[in-house]
């Protein structure tokens, strides 16, 4: 990844994607922990570049919750995930 941030830059787009796969990559391989740590480093960063209301945001908003409670802080996990759907019916209001 320090390729792609030394070409495009750390804050570009597809950057901040390949951060968010690589938290999610770390996590499917077992390691939930590093993975909620990878998307909270992320997350303040793709909020300040795309917004609070954006589709990544709120979808890094769900994955930090999710290794959240899938590294055994369940509680905590289930206050990040209620954050994740006012700003979801704003900006995606067809969803159910």
């Amino acid at each position: 990844m320090p390729g792609i941030e030394k070409v495009l830059g750390a804050e570009h787009p597809d950057t901040l994607t390949d951060r968010g796969n690589l938290a999610n990559r770390t996590g499917q391989a077992g390691d939930a922990a590093a993975a909620r740590d990878l998307v909270a480093a992320l997350l303040p960063v793709i909020e300040r570049v795309s917004g609070a209301d954006h589709p990544a945001t709120l979808t890094d908003r769900a994955n930090l919750a999710s290794w959240t409670g899938r590294a055994g802080d369940r509680p905590r996990a289930g206050k990040c995930s209620p954050r994740c759907f006012p700003s979801a019916r704003r900006s995606m209001p067809t969803c159910p």
